[in-house]
């Protein structure tokens, strides 16, 4: 997942725009402008654009930001009241990611997603990480297992649309802790699937 290049950008609006509308690619637009880098193409291994991810940093958002989109005022104003970050601490927004093809379905894009999210989180200095999905019922399950709470406080409308936020304050849960659940869990998925499976794996 490199940083989408200057000619990925306008697939990136294409792609947000049959997805999720019109409105959405407009908030899509901005944050390209406003943040390059946070647009992370995933690519096939022929080079082709297959999917992306914009994981968008909001310690220094300003007032135009949370006007132009309203995921990120919501996300200010939940940080405000839930636990402010303190100077030189990271607030991380995965505010749009998507398959080309199958937008937020589990696919190979999915996985990269999360694997660039994910380190990004644990990296340090990191006070709070947000999740925008448009199926927030479908993800919870698969967010509650790695501790990215709901927070419906948090949650946003665009274009008619509502989209769910998940969310970790990794001052109250840490990155080592959270590393060892996560270990711990894939431990217990492995031994689940080998009892399952006659004469072990």
């Amino acid at each position: 997942g490199e940083t989408a290049n200057a000619g990925e950008r306008a697939a990136i609006i294409e792609m947000v725009q049959r997805h999720e509308g019109n409105e959405s690619a407009s908030i899509a637009r901005y944050w390209l402008a406003r943040q390059p880098e946070a647009f992370r193409a995933v690519r096939r291994i022929d080079g082709r654009l297959i999917g992306f991810l914009a994981n968008l940093s909001l310690e220094a958002t300003t007032p135009e930001d949370a006007r132009a989109d309203p995921a990120i005022a919501r996300a200010i104003d939940y940080v405000a009241r839930h636990g402010p970050a303190q100077p030189g601490e990271l607030i991380l927004y995965g505010r749009f990611w998507m398959d080309a093809d199958r937008h937020q379905a589990i696919t190979p894009v999915f996985t990269v997603a999360a694997a660039i999210c994910s380190q990004s989180w644990i990296a340090g200095n990191v006070a709070w990480s947000f999740v925008a999905m448009a199926d927030p019922d479908l993800a919870e399950p698969m967010f509650t297992e790695i501790q990215m709470r709901r927070l419906r406080e948090a949650d946003f409308e665009v274009g008619g649309r509502c989209y769910g936020v998940f969310g970790h304050d990794w001052r109250v849960e840490p990155a080592d802790a959270w590393l060892r659940l996560k270990a711990e869990r894939s431990l217990r998925i492995d031994g689940e699937i080998a009892a399952r499976t006659p004469g072990g794996i």
